[in-house]
């Protein structure tokens, strides 16, 4: 991290640099490990640790078998993608004033504890409690560094892929019940509401009278108000369109959609 938590530089050696999004459209999938990047060799179909497994797929694409599955992640594949940079520029700057993403709100920095030393209790029942609670928070600093180093590197991806003259595109796969995943693990619409609202697609079309009463039904949607019937989830935005509109105006300032279920899917919404 920089100073006062700024985004700091790409750290490369502890992550998959090569698991990004591509800037040209992913090789056509021809066999099971022939397709999506141009060098990496990556499955299409995502392989569990048995043999077995990997004979009976192969044994499938030699029979042409897989070819509606690779025909189906050519298409994801060649889905174009921006990052939307208007909420980008939302989540650096609540990045940087010391917030969590995920809450939106400040966070406070934990610092692991020194580890208790036995000559300092007098009881061994007092040491015990001790080295227990050090355990107890030095896991959850453990895990606060673990969150907030995956966040960084999500905001430093976006924001080089944002910098970008073109689109961005993202080689997929299937896991072996089918189900079709971004390749990428830190910028994709699989991620986390973060990287969701992050995204946007590269081909803007009009949305037309049903695609507005759609986005209406989407913003009720991320923000929480998900279990009614659809016409009243358009008329939930329509009931808060003022603080929709205000959301969007200013976000750095607006609280809103800071309290939706899906807080930066909501935002890009409102915008």
């Amino acid at each position: 991290f920089g100073p006062g938590g700024a985004l700091g530089p790409l750290a490369t050696s502890s992550v998959e640099p090569w698991a990004l999004p591509m800037l040209v459209p992913p090789r056509p999938w021809l066999t099971l490990r022939s397709g999506g990047y141009l060098s990496a060799s990556v499955p299409c179909v995502r392989l569990r640790d048995d043999p077995v497994h990997a004979e009976v797929l192969k044994e499938a694409d030699a029979a042409g078998l897989l070819d509606a599955v690779k025909h189906g992640l050519d298409v994801l594949g060649r889905t174009a993608w921006r990052v939307n940079s208007a909420v980008l520029a939302v989540q650096v700057a609540l990045w940087n004033s010391g917030c969590d993403l995920e809450t939106t709100q400040p966070v406070d920095i934990l610092e692991r504890p020194p580890r208790p030393r036995p000559e300092d209790y007098p009881q061994r029942s007092e040491y015990v409690s001790a080295c227990r609670e050090y355990a107890r928070v030095a896991r959850a600093a453990g895990e606060q560094l673990s969150k907030r180093c995956d966040t960084n590197y999500k905001l430093e991806t976006a924001r080089r892929f944002a910098a970008l003259a073109g689109p961005f595109y993202l080689p997929h796969s299937v896991d072996f019940r089918g189900r079709a995943y971004p390749v990428p693990p830190h910028l994709s619409h699989c991620g986390s509401d973060q990287t969701r609202g992050l995204l946007r697609f590269a081909e803007g079309r009009r949305l037309g009278e049903r695609g507005w009463w759609w986005l209406r039904v989407h913003l009720a949607n991320m923000y929480g108000f998900d279990k009614a019937a659809l016409e009243d989830r358009a008329a939930f935005t329509d009931a808060n369109m003022a603080r929709v509109l205000e959301s969007a105006r200013d976000p750095n300032s607006a609280k809103w959609w800071r309290t939706a279920d899906a807080p930066w899917q909501c935002l890009a919404a409102c915008m």
